[in-house]
């Protein structure tokens, strides 16, 4: 006796999984569904329909919204290549094609959610993310994921694999990947607050030669900016000082 299954529920159950999934623990089950996105619709996108190819492509753009950096730039690479094996999903791209029906996010059967009546603003929400990678591939992505011009992804991404990326940008190791540019100096702030207050002097002092009526109020406002560049640099001076006694 053979065991028949019908791998099409496989499909209806990796896609009602898909929005449990959030930036907790089951942040790193996204290992797992990755695998299943490349065996399940990269490998075998000719026995999937266009209508079941939208409706993953539109659910994975919502849950990168909701999951850790590294989990988001792998879904989004394994959206790429949904793109790719189905061209005809940049039809969510454009916002003013009106089709039959409403899209149905809560139903968990992707061939009947009308995918194809909803456009994926999310990528427009991702290009303002913290994470410069995942801008990146949220940009390319809205462009249709072209391979060459100004919204192309360099060599380096689009040689890695959705698993490479999710492991590449991981932050078990609290490393954020690539480094956070570290912010100006406070030396360097003060320095051109003292620029810019001289400057102001200089402009009071010829305003006054001229005759000039200066505003009572704007002596008072910067009689208060130079207490407080005073009591800033009083402030710095008095804790460089205390550090170099204390080493």
């Amino acid at each position: 006796d053979a065991l028949n299954i019908d791998p099409m529920n496989f499909y209806s159950q990796l896609y009602r999984i898909l929005m449990r999934l959030h930036a907790g623990a089951p942040n790193d089950d996204i290992i797992i569904v990755l695998r299943c996105l490349d065996a399940m619709l990269t490998r075998r996108r000719k026995q999937v329909t266009l209508q079941r190819a939208m409706a993953f492509l539109k659910r994975l753009s919502t849950l990168s919204m909701h999951v850790m950096p590294n989990a988001s730039v792998g879904i989004l690479a394994a959206n790429r290549a949904t793109m790719h094996s189905f061209p005809k999903c940049d039809f969510l791209l454009d916002n003013e094609i009106q089709g039959s029906g409403f899209y149905l996010p809560e139903l968990d059967e992707p061939e009947h959610c009308s995918a194809q009546n909803t456009a994926l603003w999310e990528l427009h929400t991702l290009q303002r993310h913290f994470h410069p990678v995942v801008r990146r591939f949220a940009g390319h992505l809205s462009h249709g994921a072209p391979s060459d011009g100004s919204s192309a992804l360099s060599v380096e991404l689009c040689r890695r694999s959705p698993l490479e990326l999710f492991e590449d940008y991981s932050v078990k190791d609290m490393t954020f990947n690539p480094p956070v540019a570290p912010p100006a100096s406070k030396k360097k702030v003060g320095k051109i607050l003292l620029i810019f207050s001289h400057v102001f002097i200089l402009i009071v002092m010829f305003m006054l030669c001229v005759g000039v009526c200066v505003h009572p109020h704007a002596a008072l406002h910067f009689l208060l900016f130079r207490i407080s560049l005073w009591s800033e640099r009083h402030c710095w001076t008095t804790s460089c000082r205390n550090n170099w006694i204390a080493s």
